[in-house]
């Protein structure tokens, strides 16, 4: 069975005292940089975000996954 895999991480800068600019959203620090399709399970594999534990757990049970679009945090 295929399954696509698509993501999203926010995080909130409401009390931060600058703005976040689209660098802080492209550097890759404790976060995996954007991502697009193989990337993504390459790139956030092993991770503790839940993308990978829900891949792990596919990948227990034997399924095709098919990332969709980008993951982008800052």
């Amino acid at each position: 069975m295929r399954i696509a895999v698509a993501g999203f991480q926010n995080g909130t800068k409401t009390f931060a005292p600058c703005r976040a600019g689209l660098a802080g959203f492209e550097r890759a620090d404790s976060w995996p940089p954007p991502q697009r399709g193989e990337d993504v399970i390459a790139g956030t594999k092993g991770t503790h975000l839940p993308i990978a534990w829900a891949m792990a757990a596919a990948k227990d049970d034997e399924l095709i996954l098919s990332p969709l679009g980008p993951k982008i945090a800052p």
